[in-house]
């Protein structure tokens, strides 16, 4: 056990037993009813070795991090149906334990979003994570289509950056994600380095 997270070691079973996702639903049900708790389970492939536990102990954790971010129901769960958030969240992690890996623009946005009180960086992080759709960027930042295309277009004038590339757009939303205020997966705010 490790802060809020109990790690379960199984051992192989062999061909024919009871699946490991049908144990972890079955402890589900009864933990939830047992201790009238909800809870979010998270398996694992089978490791092999200790580099590979350790992976999958990683893995485990993105993996949860991420779901809790998510606002996941309680459940049952495997890693290998995360595994692209998972990787989400090393980029993450490296964007922020490494400043070559950043442009400096995601801190020149932020930087102004806190002197000015705006909101830059929740606007673009939405619009590259809708794929340049402003109906959806504004649903989900509840603005009108029109104030995200207005914030969108001063954004690229302020900042200098070019949307219409394809790299300059992966990596703002990389480091707009990683960076703080309010980095995804539950990791602390990265230090001006």
């Amino acid at each position: 056990m490790a802060k809020d997270r109990l790690y379960v070691l199984l051992e192989a079973a062999p061909r024919g037993s009871v699946t490991v996702s049908t144990l972890a639903a079955h402890f589900h049900q009864r933990a939830t009813r047992l201790l009238h708790a909800n809870l979010l389970i998270v398996r694992s492939e089978p490791v092999e070795d200790p580099h590979g536990l350790r992976q999958a102990r990683d893995d485990l954790d993105r993996a949860i991090s991420h779901l809790r971010d998510a606002g996941a129901r309680p459940g049952s769960y495997a890693a290998r149906d995360l595994h692209a958030e998972i990787v989400q969240q090393r980029l993450l992690h490296a964007v922020r334990s490494d400043p070559m890996l950043r442009t400096g623009s995601g801190r020149s946005i932020i930087a102004h979003d806190s002197a000015h009180g705006t909101a830059y960086r929740a606007t673009l992080l939405s619009y590259l994570r809708h794929f340049g759709d402003v109906r959806a960027a504004g649903a989900e930042l509840t603005l009108h289509e029109n104030t995200v295309r207005k914030r969108i277009r001063r954004a690229q004038e302020l900042f200098g950056i070019a949307l219409d590339n394809p790299t300059h757009r992966l990596l703002l939303e990389l480091e707009l994600g990683a960076l703080a205020p309010g980095p995804t997966s539950g990791e602390p705010e990265v230090a001006e380095q």
